[in-house]
C-alpha cells in the first residue's frame, strides 16, 4: 500500500535527567514528542502544559523556545525527546512520488496523551535502537522509520480505541452520560450546568472545550444518531421516531435531520440495504452478516489480524483525518463506533462523503452487536444464522474443554497495559464473553466481584496480580509472537511465584489478534483459546 504520509526521524535523545539544571530550553525547529519518566511542565511562552508520568506531549508550533521544568520537586526525571519531520504526498507521476512538509494530520500542538502499553513498547524499541546506532544510521534506518510511523499512529489513534472517550473532566463526563440516557426528554443547558455544579457560562465553555460541541449541538446530535438507527432498523413512521428521539413533531425532526445528515430521513432510510460500506470498526460483525467493507482505518485493520484473509484488500485511512481516500469509492454508508461523536471534525468530514451511522461499542455482549449490525443493514436473518452457528461451535468447545479444566479451577484474561500495570477486561471486550459465557469457565472471586459484576474493566499494579490470579491465565501482550513475552514475564518475581508456587498456567495471546472481538473475530478467538487449553 502506497503511503500518503511519511515520517523522517531527525533525532532521539535524553533531553534531561536528574543532573540537569532547571529549566531546559528547546528550540522549536521541528515536531517533537516529549516523554518524561516523571511529571514535567512545558511552557511555550503563552501557556503551560502539564505532562504526568506515563504521559507524553507532542509539540509542533513555531515561536519562542519551549521551556521544561519538573512538575514537583527540584530535579527532573529522565525526559526523552523524539524529533521528526512529517510529509504528505502531494503529487505522483509515472516515475516519482512528490511529498511536502505537512503537520495538519498530527495531534494538536501541546496535546497531552496517555501512554498505552502498545506505545510504551514502541518507545522502548526506539530508545534501544537509538542507544545502539549512530545519528546517521538512525536517520537512514528503515526500522527506525517504521517504529516512528507506528508510534505516531499509536499516540494519535490507538489511544482513542483504548479509551473510547477523550473527555477528561469528570463533571462533563457525567453530563454526557446523562444526555445519553435522557436525550428524548427536554434538556436545557441550565439544568445540565446545575447538575454538573457549575454556573451556566462556565459549564457551556467547559462543555465545548471537552467535547468539541456546544451543549445544544451535542444534544441534537445524540437525538439524530438514535433516529438514524431507528430509521435503518425499524419500520416506525417519522412521527413515531421524532417522538422517541425528543423532537416535537415530524416536520421539525425532518429539518433538524437534514441539517446534520445532509439528506432527508426518507433518503437515509433507503441506505438500509447498503453494500458499499466503509467501516471505522466492526469488521468482524460485518463479515458475520456477509458484508465485506470497502474501506476502513489502518489502526483497526492492524488490530484485526485474524480477519485479514476475509477482508482482503481494503482502502485504508492511515489516520483519522485522511478522509479524502474515501471520496472515489461512491460509498452508500459509513459505519463508525459511537465514540466518534467526540471527534467532531473527523465526524463532519466523514458525513461530507457519505451518510454515517454510529453504533454503540463496548456496552453490550457480542451477539447483540452482530444482531444490531444485521438489523441496521437489512440482514437480520444472516445475523441470526451466524449467531446460531457460533453458539453451536461454543457448545462443542465447552464440552471439549471440560475434560481439561476441572470444575474447581478458575480462568481469567489479563492484558499488559503499561510496564507494571495490567488490565482485566469486562464482559464486552477482549474475548471475556468467550471465556465465561461460551466456555462456562469460572472466574476468580476478585474478578467476579470487581470486574464482572459491575461490568467494568479494572487496572491493577503487577504486584496485585496474585489477588486476581486464576489457575488458567490468558495473557494478552503486544507483538506478533506473544510467546517471546513468556520468558520476559518469568524474569519477574511475581510471575515466577504465580507459576512455580501457585501453579498458574499461562496462555500467551497476541494483542493484535485479541484487540477486537467482534463477530468473526470472536469465533476465531474461541478456536485459539480452546487449542491452548487443550494443548493442541
Amino acid at each position: 500500500m502506497m503511503s500518503s504520509i511519511m515520517y523522517e526521524l531527525l533525532d532521539i535523545r535524553l533531553l534531561a535527567d536528574k543532573g540537569t539544571h532547571i529549566p531546559v530550553s528547546i528550540p522549536p525547529e521541528s515536531p517533537l514528542i516529549l516523554i518524561p519518566s516523571e511529571g514535567i511542565a512545558v511552557s511555550d511562552g503563552k501557556q503551560i502544559h502539564r505532562v504526568g508520568k506515563k504521559q507524553l506531549i507532542i509539540l509542533h508550533r513555531g515561536g519562542g523556545e519551549w521551556r521544561l521544568t519538573p512538575e514537583a520537586g527540584e530535579r527532573f526525571g529522565d525526559v526523552c525527546g523524539v524529533r521528526f519531520q512529517s510529509y504528505r504526498l502531494v503529487h505522483r507521476d509515472a516515475q516519482n512520488l512528490h511529498y511536502s512538509v505537512s503537520i495538519d494530520h498530527l495531534p494538536g500542538h501541546g496535546h497531552v496523551i496517555d501512554v498505552t502499553r502498545y506505545a510504551a513498547a514502541l518507545i522502548a524499541s526506539l530508545l534501544e535502537e537509538a542507544r545502539s546506532s549512530s545519528p546517521l544510521a538512525l536517520a537512514e534506518s528503515p526500522k527506525m522509520r517504521l517504529l516512528l510511523q507506528e508510534l505516531i499512529e499509536a499516540i494519535s489513534t490507538r489511544a482513542l480505541f483504548a479509551e473510547g472517550f477523550p473527555v477528561r473532566d469528570k463533571s462533563i463526563r457525567q453530563a454526557v452520560d446523562y444526555i445519553a440516557r435522557n436525550f428524548a426528554k427536554p434538556l436545557t443547558r441550565a439544568s445540565a450546568a446545575q447538575l454538573a455544579g457549575f454556573n451556566e457560562s462556565y459549564f457551556s465553555s467547559l462543555f465545548r472545550k471537552e467535547t468539541g460541541w456546544g451543549f445544544g449541538e451535542y444534544v441534537n446530535r445524540a437525538r439524530i444518531d438514535e433516529a438514524k438507527r431507528l430509521l435503518l432498523a425499524s419500520t416506525q413512521s417519522l412521527g413515531e421516531i421524532a417522538y422517541r428521539t425528543g423532537f416535537s413533531d415530524a416536520s421539525y425532526f425532518g429539518k433538524a435531520f437534514q441539517r446534520v445528515a445532509l439528506m432527508s430521513p426518507g433518503s437515509f432510510r433507503k441506505r438500509r440495504g447498503a453494500r458499499r460500506i466503509a467501516a471505522m470498526q466492526f469488521y468482524g460483525a460485518l463479515l458475520a452478516i456477509g458484508v465485506k467493507p470497502l474501506a476502513g482505518t489502518h489502526e483497526i485493520w492492524r488490530s484485526s489480524v485474524l480477519l485479514h484473509e476475509e477482508l482482503g484488500e481494503l482502502v485504508l485511512m492511515e489516520h483519522l483525518g485522511q478522509t479524502e481516500v474515501l471520496e472515489a469509492l461512491e460509498l452508500e454508508l459509513i459505519v463508525a463506533p459511537a465514540y466518534y461523536c467526540h471527534y467532531p471534525e473527523v465526524l463532519k468530514a466523514l458525513e461530507r462523503i457519505a451518510p454515517v451511522v454510529l453504533i454503540p461499542w463496548g456496552e453490550r455482549n457480542k451477539l447483540e452487536e452482530v444482531r444490531e449490525v444485521g438489523g441496521l443493514l437489512g440482514r437480520l436473518p444472516q445475523a441470526e444464522q451466524w449467531i446460531a452457528s457460533y453458539l453451536a461451535q461454543g457448545a462443542a468447545a465447552r464440552e471439549v474443554v471440560q475434560s481439561f479444566v476441572k470444575d474447581s479451577e478458575t480462568a481469567g484474561i489479563y492484558e499488559l497495559w503499561y510496564e507494571d500495570q495490567w488490565m482485566i477486561p469486562h464482559w464486552p471486550v477482549r474475548s471475556t464473553y468467550n471465556l465465561y459465557e461460551i466456555l462456562g469457565l469460572k472466574a476468580p472471586r476478585r474478578i467476579e466481584e470487581d470486574v464482572l459484576e459491575p461490568n467494568k474493566a479494572v487496572r491493577i499494579k503487577e504486584q496485585e496480580l496474585p489477588l486476581y490470579a486464576a489457575g488458567h491465565m490468558f495473557v494478552i501482550v503486544p507483538g506478533k509472537d506473544p510467546e517471546t513475552y513468556r520468558s520476559k514475564l518469568m524474569q519477574r518475581k511475581v510471575w515466577r511465584q504465580l507459576v512455580q508456587e501457585q501453579g498458574c498456567r499461562l496462555y500467551m495471546l497476541s494483542l493484535d489478534e485479541f484487540w477486537m472481538d467482534e463477530g468473526v473475530s470472536l469465533q476465531k478467538q474461541l478456536t485459539i483459546m480452546v487449542s491452548l487449553l487443550t494443548g493442541e
